[in-house]
This record gives C-alpha cells, sequence and structure tokens, in this order.
C-alpha cells in the first residue's frame, strides 16, 4: 500500500495481468479502539488515493473485498452458544459444518458446492468463548454474515478530462478566477462521459521575471468531470509574492497528482500584488 501511495505501481502487462494489494490500517484501528473516535473519512481517502493511482497507471478493473469487522462487547463475558449437533464434519468458533441433509432451525447456509450445510450461532453470540478479549465477532451478526465485495470498471480506452485555459488578456483583482473549458473528443456528451474519466487540477498565476520561486498565485485542488463544459477556478496570491502593475504571467494548470502541464496562457498583471 505503500507502494501504491507513492504512486510505485507496475502497469499491467501480458505477464503481468493481477496485482494484490494488502492494506490492515482500518482493521487494527478498529481493534486499538481508534476508529471510533477518529472516524474512517481518513481511511477512507486513503483507499481512494490507492484506488486513483492503480487507474492512473493502467488498471481498469479494480476489485475490493473487506475482512469482517466486530461488536464492541461492554461485558467481560462472552456470549456462547451450544452446537445444534454433535460430531461436526469442521468446527470453528462461529461456524460449524453438517452434511447437508442435516435439518438445523438456527442460521444456516449451504458452502459452494453444496455438499455441506454450515451453521452459524445467532446475532453476536459464538461455539466457543474468546477469552475477554473485549469484542465480539459473532456468527450471524451482520458484519460476519454480509462480507462487502466492491467492483470498480472502467472502459479500455478511457482517459483522464482534458481541459484548456480560456484566454484572459488582463488580471484585475487579487482574488482573481480562470476559466477552464473541459475539451470534447466526440460530438455526443454521452460518448465523451462513457470514455473519460475524472481529474484533480491545480491553477498556479506565474511570473517568469522572478529568479527563484515564480509562483504569485494557486488554487486549491479542483475536480474536473467530463459532463461538465466549463469551471470557474478561484486563486489566492501567496503571503510572501510580490508583482507590479504590467508584470506579464503565465497561467498554467497541472494534473494535482501526476504534475503534468495540460495547458498555459499568457496574460497580464494589472493591480501591484505587494507583500501583504
Amino acid at each position: 500500500m505503500a507502494d501504491v501511495q507513492h504512486g510505485n505501481v507496475p502497469s499491467p502487462q501480458d505477464k503481468h495481468s493481477r496485482l494484490v494489494v494488502f492494506d490492515d490500517l482500518i482493521d487494527k484501528l478498529g481493534h486499538d479502539e481508534e476508529l471510533e473516535a477518529m472516524g474512517s473519512d481518513q481511511v477512507m481517502q486513503r483507499y481512494l488515493s490507492a484506488i486513483e493511482h492503480l487507474r492512473d497507471k493502467g488498471w481498469l478493473r479494480v476489485l475490493i473485498v473487506t475482512d469482517h469487522g466486530f461488536i464492541h462487547w461492554p461485558d467481560s463475558e462472552e456470549r456462547s452458544v451450544s452446537p445444534p449437533f454433535a460430531g461436526p464434519a469442521y468446527s470453528s468458533r462461529r461456524a460449524l459444518a453438517y452434511p447437508k441433509d442435516v435439518k438445523l432451525s438456527g442460521p444456516q447456509v449451504l458452502a459452494p458446492g453444496g455438499k455441506w450445510r454450515i451453521a452459524v450461532p445467532s446475532g453476536a453470540a459464538s461455539f466457543r468463548a474468546y477469552g475477554g478479549l473485549g469484542y465480539f465477532h459473532g456468527g450471524a451478526s451482520l458484519q460476519e454474515w454480509i462480507i462487502p465485495c466492491i467492483k470498480i470498471e472502467w472502459p479500455q480506452k478511457a482517459h483522464p478530462v482534458n481541459v484548456r485555459i480560456q484566454p484572459v488578456e488582463q488580471i484585475l483583482s487579487l482574488r482573481p478566477k480562470i476559466i477552464l473549458e473541459i475539451e470534447r473528443e466526440g460530438i455526443f456528451l454521452e460518448d465523451t462521459i462513457a470514455d473519460t474519466l475524472p481529474r484533480q487540477v491545480k491553477v498556479s498565476l506565474l511570473d517568469p521575471q522572478q529568479k527563484k520561486d515564480q509562483l504569485i498565485f494557486s488554487s486549491e485542488a479542483t475536480t474536473i468531470t467530463p459532463d461538465q463544459e466549463q469551471v470557474a477556478i478561484a486563486l489566492q496570491p501567496r503571503e510572501d509574492a510580490q508583482a507590479e502593475r504590467g508584470t506579464p504571467l503565465i497561467i498554467e494548470v497541472r494534473d494535482a497528482r501526476t504534475e503534468e502541464v495540460l495547458d498555459t496562457e499568457h496574460t497580464t498583471l494589472m493591480v501591484p500584488l505587494e507583500n501583504w
């Protein structure tokens, strides 16, 4: 996962058609009782970023499967129940396997292949005690019985949305807005959306006369989607930036993740920018 987060992802090839990415951060945070306090937003953003990096490298089908969750158990005494029948062919704390013809009254399901009938305890119970760990997985509880699986697919010829800067001759404000126009490759909007991926971009105003840092205005990362026609991007001046009235500037739009320059335009600053 660390390699994926840094963009160190191999591209798919004939002999390298599958890639397995493993991460147990959300599992560790849950067992350490940190997840309830901090929430899952940060972890979910981590996984979203990983999916975007994989997509950018050409992995256009991503399958996600999760481990199960657990129920926090406020009491130190675990709840155990007796097996429905003696002599199961397979046993664990949360599941017992019997021949398919055995009649069970509690929660049950046929194993793949239909040879075995699997019995599970109800709710948060188990067939064997956990040993006072402070949390319970349960048998037929929702997080054990249903495991989420997610499939994400993009068209094989999909590519990130392209944008161009709407020309602006003069910058008349210290809070300028730059208009980005979304490029269309087909006549019909539906065709463009089907084959085009969203992209995060950043817009900057650069002073090429500056010897050190040429960046004097910048924007936050903004997500551009193929169904849009135009997007107005608000820029803020850098706190230590200075430029005189009449300074020629370069408008630059970059991919926020890859730093690829997507388009540039020339303009002129018509208000003085002082070290404010």
